[in-house]
Formats: C-alpha cells, sequence, structure tokens
C-alpha cells in the first residue's frame, strides 16, 4: 500500500513501513459466537474479562477468559435496536444508545442482576453516535434527527443541556480532543463542525468554531490529538487528515492516506485511537483497517481485514489488546488478539 499526500512529502519511506506488517490482531477461534440477529456494537470492560454485544433490541453481556467465552446475563431496556454500546472506565456504568432515540446507562452490577440507573429521552429519531469526555460527564450523542445533544452529569444527575441544530440530516460522528475542548462532527449533509467548549457552567456549553465542506459525507471520523484528526469519507478510497493551521486556528485537509474497499459503508463502527499503542482503526467498505501511527513517517496500514461485506460492526478495547466483529457473512462475534510480529 501507497501512502500519498497533498504536500511534497517522501512516500517510500512510508511504503517500506507499510510492508514490513510487524502489527497484526489474529482471530482466537475458541472465542467465536454465533449470532443471527444483528449487532452493531460490541464493546470491552475495562479488565477486557468481559464484552457487552447488542442483539437486536438486547444487550448481551459475556465472560472472557483465555479459552473460553460465555453467555452469563441477557438486560432488555430499549425498544429497538441497540446502536451503541460504551463500558465506562471510572463510574462503573455500561452505556446503550438505541434506534428508539433513547439512552440508558446501566450499573455493571448488571453482571449479576441487571439495574438501569438513567434513562435518557431527548431525541425524536434513532441515535447514531456518541462521545463520552475523560470524567465522564458528559456525553454528546448525534441522531438521524440531526441534532445533537449535550448531555451534563451533575449532583449524580444526568440533563440535556445543550441541542446543536446545526447539520441538516443525520449525524453520523462525533470525537473529543485530548485536551476535552473541542468537538467534532460529521454527518450525511456532507459537513464536518468543530465546537469549542466554554466553562463548564455555562448555559450554552459549546460555540461552533468552524464548518468545513466535504466532497462526501462520511460515516466516521476521529482526533488523534488537539491538533489533528482524521475523517473517511463514504464510498472513498482515501482517509482524510487534517490539521491545525497555527497561523488562523483552523483545520485543514493536509494529507490522505490510501484505504482499500473503498466501496458502499453503512453507519455505526467509530473510529478509534489508541494512543498507548498508537493504532488507529477505521472501518471502510468491507475492510477494517489497522494504522499505525509512526510519527516521522505519519500513519501506515499495518493490517486490512477484508469480511467481504460491508455490514461489519465492532470495537477495539479501550488498552487495544483485542478486537471484537461482528459482520453479515460469517453471522459471527469474532474476537481478535493484538500481536507484535
Amino acid at each position: 500500500m501507497q501512502i500519498e499526500y497533498n504536500s511534497q512529502k517522501i512516500v517510500n519511506e512510508n511504503k517500506e513501513y507499510s510492508d514490513s506488517m510487524k502489527i497484526s490482531y489474529n482471530l482466537q477461534q475458541e472465542l467465536t459466537i454465533h449470532q443471527i440477529e444483528n449487532c452493531y456494537s460490541i464493546d470491552f470492560s475495562k479488565d477486557c474479562k468481559s464484552i457487552a454485544v447488542g442483539d437486536d433490541q438486547l444487550i448481551k453481556i459475556y465472560t472472557i477468559s483465555q479459552h473460553n467465552i460465555k453467555l452469563i446475563n441477557k438486560v432488555f431496556g430499549h425498544r429497538n435496536e441497540v446502536s451503541m454500546l460504551r463500558f465506562m472506565l471510572k463510574s462503573n456504568h455500561l452505556v446503550s444508545t438505541s434506534l428508539d432515540g433513547s439512552i440508558s446507562l446501566w450499573s455493571q452490577c448488571l453482571l449479576a442482576k441487571p439495574l438501569k440507573t438513567y434513562k435518557l429521552l431527548n431525541h425524536s429519531k434513532g441515535i447514531l453516535c456518541y462521545t463520552i469526555n475523560s470524567e465522564e460527564n458528559l456525553i454528546i450523542t448525534g441522531s438521524y434527527d440531526s441534532t445533537m445533544n449535550v448531555w451534563v452529569k451533575k449532583e449524580c444527575q444526568w440533563f440535556c443541556s445543550q441541542k446543536f441544530t446545526e447539520h441538516t440530516s443525520a449525524v453520523y460522528g462525533i470525537s473529543i480532543n485530548e485536551n476535552q475542548n473541542q468537538v467534532i462532527s460529521c454527518g450525511h449533509d456532507s459537513q464536518i463542525l468543530i465546537f469549542s467548549m466554554n466553562n463548564f457552567g455555562d448555559p450554552q456549553l459549546f460555540t461552533k468554531t468552524q464548518t468545513i465542506i466535504v466532497d462526501t459525507y462520511g460515516f466516521r471520523l476521529c482526533f488523534i490529538n488537539n491538533n489533528m484528526f482524521v475523517f473517511q469519507p463514504s464510498k472513498g478510497e482515501k482517509l482524510w487528515i487534517y490539521e491545525l493551521d497555527d497561523n488562523d486556528g483552523k483545520f485543514r485537509n493536509t494529507n490522505q492516506i490510501a484505504m482499500s474497499n473503498g466501496i458502499y459503508c453503512y453507519e455505526f463502527f467509530p473510529q478509534q485511537y489508541i494512543r498507548e499503542k498508537q493504532l488507529l482503526i477505521n472501518k471502510n467498505g468491507y475492510s477494517v483497517n489497522i494504522l499505525k501511527n509512526k510519527q516521522k513517517q505519519g500513519f501506515v496500514v499495518e493490517q486490512s481485514i477484508n469480511f467481504d461485506h460491508y455490514f461489519v460492526f465492532g470495537s477495539l478495547s479501550h488498552n487495544g489488546d483485542y478486537l471484537a466483529t461482528w459482520d453479515w457473512k460469517s453471522k459471527q462475534i469474532q474476537i481478535r488478539k493484538y500481536q507484535e510480529n
């Protein structure tokens, strides 16, 4: 694979790194689960000893050991398909969203006994994406209804403090930066929006600071650090890199990275960047691409897993040690383990 840049940079060095393929996620056959129903989201617990799996309207909880995976609970709580799942790392809650437009927060004691602690309602259509800040007192959701809701936790209660209406169609992706003071979003309206955070106590917590019009909409984007984010156009064969211009404080498209399978894609399966391992996961068309940030050399594609269908969903564990996916063709939850070759 060849990395292509808009600006004049050395390409051969990047190609050499890409061809080395030192990093891979290898399938753990003994941890495979057969599942017929659609699974739009999977997430690992902090210790990677359990996973939450969407199964139509259900949430299934599995425990994982080295050679075994076991179903221990089924959690009911949504009236439509589960769209996103996320284990919080500090507050011991599992967050679930649904195509019924609701957000539910579950106590992680649901491993033994399900307990819904909050249900948040303020979207008129299904939720497609969300981001949570590092303090876990802020959730921002994006929906088919073209809006983004800012949920704030104060005195153990959650409330919607702000609603963004700048998108004119479905909101597909949201990400928050490393300093937790900027948020980006993308939608079907071919816009990327950048918002900056005001003081946490302000009634209007965020202010829009930039609008980027792109050639085609994309389903996913992700902050790499405070000065860079990546965006994957739908049906595109390149991943776009945006960097902050110090002169005017605006983000601009500076680089592009060749991606395989730039064909029809689908919602969900958000991009993730694992800082500890400098790894980016980017689903594009039929393929799940694993990229390594090699600093001066930039991002290099280390592995591309082709599922032979665009209906592929999943996530990396928070430490990057595992990759879990569900795909339409195999009808399986598959777990792969990180290896350095």
